[in-house]
């Protein structure tokens, strides 16, 4: 926001780093902070189907000083050892070690066990009212000396959330500024780790709340999972495990300013009928056959595991790779097109989804990236050379079903490491 990008700091650090230790140690020490620090530029990007000419159709992404967020980083990096010991393993954003996958495989292994044994429940996928900008900083201290954080270290974020302002750009021109009263700062290193803390107190009221049944596998309860504010909570008996868990947020919102939004958050019915009431009272979906999480389509019925998402992202891939074919775009270019876009995609699933891809998919994959790649005309080297390393006469296009076979295997792996630790782990070992 001042201009100076973090190349130049880069290029001019033998110069910069007195100048910015001598800083950082002041600050650390209790004095005031520059007024840039405090400042932030604005900018929003359209969403994607959203109205145009509605405030909330937009994205706003937050500019911040790159002298505060050097400093910051280094708090972070001061927090991460101790968060896998704070924060319990059914949180798995933004902690060491710990991996979006985690949670998704867990699921499908809580939907399989709620089928087989025929369980009455429901599993909701909450979603908070812009979570991350409702967070109470008053709140936010309570929880951090609760987790014994020393004194210094709580001043310091306070020091760095005392009245922080922002600019709104639009269209090359700059707001008044706004005075920020709650939330973490947009694009701020210790954002992550400071809302994982915020959100703790409600998770563990969950675990511990003995009245809200979860479903049990292999001699462990399991209730709640997290990915930072996306949550995912299995209920079971929900006729009177529902009304107490919307008590329990209603009453963490009041403290911490958590706020439901009702009309996003998405339920999945197992061998249960809501009650007219329940019907009145949540204006859920009720009869939804899968839930979307963490870019990942839940059914209930776990044979349509494949098809529900494997369908969904092949129509994405293959309209953009039909988009993409009238652009002038030379050959190196489309191979980078397949690593950067098609590939990171797919590998997401692969990595996400324990389940069987048919040899005819891959094939038809096949198919699509080599028309794209020649443009629709007929191939000029065969595709197992393009797979190829470069130094190898090849061009180093990615192998998809390599990618998947290798995504198969790490979960066995895990299983083999006794240092990596996940909640899905204790299931399959159970």
């Amino acid at each position: 926001m001042d201009g100076f990008p973090p190349e130049w700091y880069k290029s001019m650090k033998d110069h910069l780093l007195p100048y910015l230790e001598s800083s950082f140690n002041y600050i650390l020490k209790g004095g005031s902070l520059p007024p840039s620090w405090r400042e932030a530029f604005i900018s929003v990007i359209p969403k994607e189907g959203k109205d145009r000419v509605d405030c909330k159709g937009y994205r706003p992404i937050s500019v911040l000083n790159s002298d505060y967020k050097l400093y910051a980083t280094i708090l972070a990096k001061r927090m991460e050892p101790v968060m896998p010991l704070l924060i319990d393993e059914d949180q798995t954003g933004f902690i060491k070690n710990r991996q979006t996958q985690d949670n998704i495989r867990r699921a499908l292994h809580t939907i399989e066990q709620i089928n087989k044994d025929q369980i009455s429940a429901i599993i909701l996928s909450l979603d908070a009212e812009k979570a991350f900008d409702s967070v109470g900083w008053e709140f936010l201290y309570l929880v951090m000396k609760r987790f014994n954080f020393s004194k210094d270290f709580i001043h310091c974020i306070q020091a760095l959330y005392a009245l922080p302002t922002a600019r709104m750009k639009v269209n090359g021109s700059l707001s008044d500024s706004i005075t920020l009263q709650r939330g973490c700062r947009q694009g701020c290193p210790l954002s992550p780790n400071l809302f994982n803390l915020l959100i703790q107190p409600l998770a563990q009221a969950i675990r511990q709340e003995t009245e809200l049944e979860g479903i049990s596998t292999g001699g462990e309860e399991y209730k709640i999972s997290l990915y930072a504010d996306d949550v995912l909570i299995t209920i079971k008996n929900p006729s009177s495990g529902l009304p107490l868990l919307m008590k329990m947020l209603e009453t963490y919102g009041e403290y911490s300013g958590y706020a439901l939004n009702i009309h996003k958050t998405q339920v999945m019915t197992f061998n249960y009928t809501p009650t007219e009431e329940l019907n009145v009272i949540y204006s859920f979906n009720w009869n939804a056959p899968f839930i979307k999480y963490l870019g990942v389509s839940l059914p209930k019925d776990m044979s349509q595991l494949f098809n529900i998402n494997y369908n969904c992202i092949n129509k994405i891939i293959y309209d953009d790779l039909d988009g993409w074919s009238l652009l002038p775009l030379d050959f190196g270019s489309r191979i980078r097109s397949i690593k950067i876009n098609i590939l990171p995609r797919s590998l997401y699933l692969f990595l996400s989804l324990p389940v069987e891809i048919p040899p005819k998919q891959f094939r038809e994959w096949n198919k699509h990236i080599s028309r794209f790649i020649w443009n629709k005309q007929r191939p000029r080297v065969k595709f197992p050379t393009l797979r190829l390393l470069e130094e190898r006469g090849g061009k180093a296009l990615p192998s998809l079903r390599d990618y998947y076979l290798a995504a198969q295997l790490r979960p066995l792996v895990y299983w083999c490491n006794s240092s990596y630790v996940a909640k899905w782990k204790t299931m399959e070992l159970s």
